[in-house]
Order: structure tokens, then sequence, then C-alpha cells
């Protein structure tokens, strides 16, 4: 199973691909991933030995976070709460965006 984030009017920007065996798997996931313009993976953190078989070229058009928890895929993948005015102007308020 993989999961994509399209930002409105801004393209494919994140991906999530779980991958489980060979170093070719991952290669082929990073590969496909920068086809298909997106700019931020995710790869699980005992897949990151593998990167070394990712072209160069293509590691430096990636921001590739090795992760272990899906707690740390939650923070990547979420944006924080952003404090926005209120309508009266006197108080804020936390907003997802």
């Amino acid at each position: 199973m993989s999961l994509g984030v399209t930002i409105p009017g801004g393209g494919p920007h994140f991906a999530f691909a779980p991958m489980v065996g060979r170093s070719a798997q991952a290669k082929q996931k990073l590969l496909a991933a920068h086809r298909a313009g997106i700019t931020t993976v995710l790869i699980p953190e005992r897949n990151e030995p593998d990167l070394d078989d990712v072209p160069e070229e293509v590691l430096g058009q990636l921001t590739v976070h090795a992760v272990s928890d899906v707690r740390r895929v939650l923070e990547l993948a979420l944006e924080p709460a952003c404090p926005v005015p209120a309508a009266d102007g006197d108080a804020s308020r936390s907003v997802r965006v």
C-alpha cells in the first residue's frame, strides 16, 4: 500500500511507500516517486542502506526520511495547527490547514 498526498495547485508533494524485501524494490519506488514529481518520501529505517542504489541525481531532488515509528510518519505527514486571528480580533485559535 502506498500513500500519496497532493497539495492543491502544487502537484504531488509527499509519498509513503512501505517496502519489504530487496533493495531493487526501494530503488524502483524512489525512482517512481521522482518521475511522479513527488519531492518528499518516507522509507522504513531498515531500507536506508538501499539508498546507495538510487542514482545521486535522483536523491539530490528528493527529501528522504528514514522512519522507524508511525508517530514519526504522522509528524512528517501532518502539518501542525497554526494560530489564526479570531473574528473579533482579540484572541487567536488554532486551525488545521
